[in-house]
């Protein structure tokens, strides 16, 4: 969306953990173009890339301005004190140092996929469980580090969460082809606390089962099949109905890195467009005799593991009144 009704004088100055690593790489290519954010400052682990230039480390032909390709990479273990910080490190790479740059700066951090979240940082998906950051709030917690979660865990809670708010939930089955036993149990509770089973909603009325399984081996990647089992009856044409006309907190709160329509149904007389302005598109929607319904989803093209959510959260820090500058 890249638009929004709040105006800043002056940009927010962030720093980014992890830049000259793939993720690192691809949230500054949309920082640099971001209504609210500056970058401020470029930090790795890598000692072949400390010291050096950022334009030094990626291709020649890379479009970024040459303020941010003059930046010179530091050491992830500098002192910073930057309103918001963005970590593409790994858990491996430096076990907890967020924490330890919140305790010693204030600022507020947003912690990617890749790193393994500890110590009660909130999970956060603001198209799914926005709100979920006032919850916290009101318990009296700070919010100061959020986590993002994986794009799988993104994709399905999106696809639920229409469904769930209007005819409850009682069985999920996600097919995917890669399977790991481990990351996907991992994956399952990432989506139940996205979509508010553990945190504000009444856990006894909300209570339902999410299973990851082994996809059959002709799927695709990039395709994610799913079996729902509701609460309450609903109609083909209704579900499709649920999912056009849902609308996430991001689009509530005009964020600038909100999609206009997180979700896209396609029939099969629709082609499906292919739009960076859309999170997931929603396919072979059909009955099925053991559970409800089955259908498939896949990710828009334009969207890298990642980059979305962690500026959807930084946004959502700013708007949520938690970054101070």
């Amino acid at each position: 969306m890249m638009s929004s009704d709040l105006f800043f004088r002056e940009k927010i100055p962030v720093a980014i953990l992890g830049a000259a690593g793939k993720l690192g790489e691809g949230l500054i290519q949309k920082l640099s173009q971001h209504p609210w954010f500056e970058i401020a400052a470029l930090c790795d682990d890598s000692r072949n890339v400390i010291g050096h230039s950022y334009g030094q480390v990626i291709s020649e032909s890379s479009p970024l301005s040459l303020k941010i390709k003059n930046l010179v990479l530091q050491s992830c273990k500098i002192p910073l004190n930057y309103p918001l910080v963005f970590s593409c490190l790994q858990s491996t790479e430096n076990p907890l140092y967020e924490e330890k740059l919140w305790e010693a700066s204030g600022s507020c951090v947003v912690v990617s996929p890749l790193q393994e979240l500890e110590n009660g940082i909130p999970l956060i998906f603001p198209e799914v469980n926005g709100d979920d950051l006032a919850f916290n709030r009101s318990l009296n917690k700070k919010i100061r580090i959020i986590g993002t979660p994986h794009q799988l865990v993104c994709g399905v809670a999106l696809a639920l969460k229409p469904l769930l708010d209007r005819y409850g939930l009682d069985d999920v089955q996600i097919y995917v082809s890669q399977f790991d036993e481990l990351a996907c149990a991992e994956s399952e509770q990432q989506i139940l606390l996205l979509l508010g089973c553990l945190g504000g909603r009444d856990l006894q009325k909300e209570k339902f089962t999410i299973r990851m399984q082994k996809g059959a081996n002709g799927e695709k990647e990039n395709v994610i099949s799913m079996a729902i089992k509701l609460k309450r009856q609903a109609q083909q044409e209704e579900i499709i109905q649920c999912w056009r006309q849902f609308h996430s907190a991001s689009e509530r709160l005009t964020l600038p890195s909100a999609s206009y329509h997180p979700l896209f149904y396609s029939s099969g007389s629709v082609t499906s467009p292919i739009d960076k302005e859309i999170d997931i598109y929603l396919e072979e929607l059909q009955v099925e005799s053991n559970m409800d319904f089955t259908f498939k989803f896949s990710f828009s093209p334009g969207k890298q593991e990642g980059v979305s959510g962690m500026l959807l959260n930084g946004e959502l820090l700013v708007v949520s009144g938690d970054v101070y500058w």
